[in-house]
């Protein structure tokens, strides 16, 4: 991250130093250094604004020598977002092509610290941009303007900006950042560290005196938990698309196969099969969610995305090629780890692969019409699984009607 800054400490070095110092970083270009999924940057702009006030560039290069999400070096990194930490409400942000287009952004006050207050500007672009210019209005000289918290992707192009987690950033991690003792700081980097450090103690005392909230109050902290889930399940898909995904699945054919053994089939606590549960969990952990996740990544690299003419092609393969396949391999799959023979597995399937591939298409082709023309890649495999809770109902309770009829034979 190429930063048009120069403020220096007490010890002559500037704020950049001191980042590779708090983060124990060896010295080299600082963009090349920090990690993507927390990339900190701070910056001090001059007074050269004619109404008074601060501009600061900010450039994403281009990575130079390694590749990136599985994209090539070759293509740009992108800015998406950011937060501004400023002593200034309003700030300017240029979101064209040319400096002249800026839109205005009014920052919330964090909190007042004796004669000095602290505001915050949270920027998310609705497209991508390689570079950003930023004006802050009624900055003086003197006064500290901070930027940090930028969350920058690789992509192949702009238009791959629609699949990017646009992610939020909070003070308490640039407190996080500065809280090294041993760091020597300006006076300003001193004070705006404890500036952070008192909005985040302020904070926490705020949760806990949740008890005698008021519900407004207790909405607020529960959409921030709510937040916090959703960031952090995408945060972990991301890192670990295969294990998320299958797991996820597992759990959704699970609740299937609980919600059919207690609602359609009416089975009290003591006849509930624990077993059989299991069974389904496992097979969408190791056999569902897996090839779900293989399969759909097929169909987006040969077809592509983005169209509804690439969704209905999409929907062509899935359900004329893939999914007699997958039901076929899935009953016997289903079969054997219910322990029968080969001979009884054959059976099953005469008798109901043709009822549940109808089935299949009287309710799916719809589903991925929606799921392939709207839904990102990576989210594609729990779509289908959350329509699929119903789905698995109906599995678990079509696989096991056979069985059951087959214990009432041998009784009789």
């Amino acid at each position: 991250m190429e930063v048009t800054s120069n403020w220096p400490s007490e010890s002559g070095c500037t704020l950049q130093d001191i980042i590779r110092e708090s983060e124990k970083l060896p010295s080299g270009e600082l963009e090349d250094l920090l990690d993507e999924e927390r990339c900190i940057s701070l910056a001090r702009g001059e007074g050269d604004v004619e109404d008074g006030g601060c501009v600061i560039r900010l450039v994403a290069r281009s990575p130079s020598f390694r590749h990136t999400n599985g994209f090539s070096s070759r293509n740009k990194r992108l800015l998406v977002g950011f937060v501004v930490l400023s002593e200034a409400r309003v700030i300017e942000v240029c979101t064209g092509m040319h400096e002249e287009y800026f839109k205005t952004v009014h920052g919330s006050l964090l909190g007042d610290f004796g004669d000095s207050k602290l505001f915050k500007c949270e920027l998310q672009f609705e497209k991508c941009q390689e570079t950003v210019v930023l004006k802050l209005k009624g900055t003086c000289h003197g006064e500290s303007v901070w930027i940090y918290g930028f969350h920058i992707m690789t992509v192949a192009d702009p238009e791959c900006a629609n699949a990017i987690s646009k992610s939020r950033f909070g003070s308490e991690h640039l407190s996080t950042v500065l809280r090294e003792k041993d760091v020597q700081m300006s006076k300003e980097a001193m004070k705006f560290r404890q500036m952070l450090e008192s909005y985040n103690n302020g904070m926490k005392e705020k949760g806990d005196a949740l008890q005698g909230a008021d519900p407004m109050s207790l909405i607020t902290h529960f959409l921030a938990i709510m937040s916090l889930i959703r960031r952090s399940y995408s945060h972990l898909l991301h890192k670990y698309p295969m294990a998320v995904q299958s797991i996820q699945a597992g759990v959704l054919m699970g609740a299937g196969d609980v919600i059919s053994q207690f609602v359609i089939e009416k089975k009290s606590t003591s006849q509930y099969e624990w077993q059989r549960t299991a069974r389904f969990i496992g097979l969408g952990t190791f056999f569902v969610g897996p090839t779900l996740k293989v399969w759909y990544g097929i169909l987006d690299r040969r077809i592509g995305s983005g169209s509804t003419v690439r969704a209905l092609k999409k929907v062509a393969f899935d359900q004329g090629i893939f999914a007699p396949c997958f039901l076929g391999s899935f009953l016997t799959v289903l079969g054997v780890t219910q322990g029968n023979s080969p001979q009884k597995i054959k059976e099953e399937i005469k008798n109901n692969y043709v009822d549940i591939i109808l089935t299949n298409w009287t309710v799916w082709p719809a589903v991925q019409i929606c799921n392939f023309a709207f839904i990102p890649l990576q989210h594609q495999v729990l779509i289908v699984q959350i329509f699929a809770l119903f789905w698995n109902t109906y599995l678990a309770w079509k696989t096991n009607t056979g069985v059951k009829e087959q214990i009432k034979l041998t009784e009789n």
